[in-house]
């Protein structure tokens, strides 16, 4: 079919117009994953307006703004509800407008997938069918064949990489009366983080602790454990993750992204207060966990490290997802995610997953906690990351889950990471006071 010249100008114009906002778009988010999403909208405004009769008036339709309303109050529901999950989270209205911007944007690059994938199959089956009835049936089935292949690791990437952030509704000072100040710095690839700086009460301590929840966790959940190791004489500074309550951007990397946050926040403690922080250990827990394990292998600084349920790779992350699909369809999906969730963030993301990293920590004494009960790590998993840190040691919190020996246990919990912290300070064998241990 020929097309006109003005429409071929239209079209032109159209994609000249797109390349542009990207390009804007690149430089707003200063990376190119964040410069789709946000340049998807504008685009397709620009191109619907240029390519489409009456494009003004499908873009100002009631159809389209009754839609987004709903996908507005869906998502301002859905944030109340994941709140309501814990009385120290609170909404930040805000994060709805991004939730629908967001969602409308992966909207948007799934119909041009689907417009792409329809182009191609109709010029393919064009040739070989030559009118046949049988094309259009199975050009349907193939084009969603191909969406449902392509769009659904697409969707599930998008979300594992990119989310909302939720509000503290509490501090330190309220919870336990401990002292505090907020702080401020930069993660190591320029992400502005924050966090709650809880310094030593005796003047004499020379000893940091970072601590970095897991997600939607919130750093009130880690202020008992801060105010225990304030007692047992060390300064804490518990920090947001990038995409987490007061820290910049929305974008997660499953705690290997987030290394760089927890070597920001070993920068900001020898240069803030580099008299308390001539020793530095660091605790997580769930993505935190696999933060600082990823920062300890890049960062020697880092004397101790305590990893509270670490997943053991990003494909542990899918796997409630994946195992409901037929074995080799399981495979295909997640590593699809896998690959589209990093090709998004910019590098392999099992790269420095927990079982790559810990390894790489040695001779640095590593602690792994997980619950007997844990239903999401395999006993042979733990086993094998146990194996490659020299020196380490597990602690099974007894009738504990996933992430729940903190909670159930926190008493032995905190003991426990006074002991080993302890021990490097004055030098000594790490676990040699462990009397029921598994050392490794």
């Amino acid at each position: 079919m020929l097309i006109s010249s003005p429409a071929q100008a239209r079209l032109s114009l159209s994609i000249l117009a797109g390349a542009v906002v990207y390009a804007l778009s690149v430089i707003i988010c200063g990376n190119w994953a964040g410069g789709v999403y946000l340049a998807a909208v504008p685009a397709y405004a620009v191109h619907t307006v240029l390519t489409s009769p009456g494009g003004w008036r499908r873009l100002l339709s009631w159809r389209l703004w009754a839609v987004l309303a709903g996908v507005a109050l869906a998502a301002g529901a859905y944030l109340a509800a994941v709140a309501g999950t814990s009385t120290r989270l609170d909404v930040r209205w805000a994060e709805v407008g991004y939730a629908v911007y967001f969602l409308a944007a992966l909207y948007i690059l799934l119909r041009w997938l689907d417009r792409l994938v329809w182009l191609g199959l109709g010029k393919a089956l064009a040739k070989v069918s030559r009118g046949a009835g049988w094309a259009g049936r199975a050009g349907v089935a193939l084009r969603l064949a191909v969406l449902v292949a392509v769009g659904g690791p697409l969707v599930a990437s998008a979300l594992m990489t990119h989310w909302v952030r939720f509000a503290e509704t509490s501090d330190p000072r309220q919870l336990t009366g401990a002292d505090y100040a907020p702080a401020a710095f930069l993660a190591a690839d320029g992400t502005e983080i924050r966090g709650w700086h809880m310094p030593c009460p005796d003047p004499a301590s020379d000893a940091s602790v970072i601590l970095a929840p897991g997600r939607n966790m919130g750093k009130s959940t880690m202020v008992p454990v801060a105010t225990r190791l304030n007692l047992a004489g060390y300064s804490v500074l518990i920090i947001d993750l990038r995409g987490e309550g007061a820290s910049g951007g929305h974008s997660r990397g499953l705690g290997a992204t987030e290394s760089q946050d927890v070597i920001g926040a070993v920068n900001y403690l020898r240069w803030a207060h580099p008299r308390q922080s001539r020793h530095i250990f660091a605790m997580g827990i769930l993505q935190g966990a696999t933060a600082v394990l990823a920062a300890a292998a890049g960062d020697a600084r880092i004397e101790a490290i305590v990893a509270d349920s670490p997943l053991p790779g990003p494909q542990d992350e899918l796997k409630e997802v994946a195992g409901a699909l037929p074995g080799p369809l399981g495979d295909y999906f997640r590593q699809a995610t896998l690959s589209l969730a990093s090709f998004q963030a910019g590098y392999d993301l099992s790269s420095k997953s927990a079982s790559r990293c810990i390894g790489q920590i040695g001779p640095r004494p590593v602690l792994l906690i997980y619950g007997q009960d844990d239903a999401l790590v395999q006993r042979e998993a733990i086993g094998q990351m146990l194996a490659q840190a020299r020196p380490s040691m597990l602690w099974r919190a007894p009738q504990a889950g996933h992430g729940e020996a903190l909670l159930r246990h926190g008493d032995e919990y905190c003991d426990i990471m006074r002991k080993l912290f302890a021990s490097v300070e004055c030098h000594l064998p790490p676990f040699e006071w462990a009397q029921t241990a598994s050392p490794s």
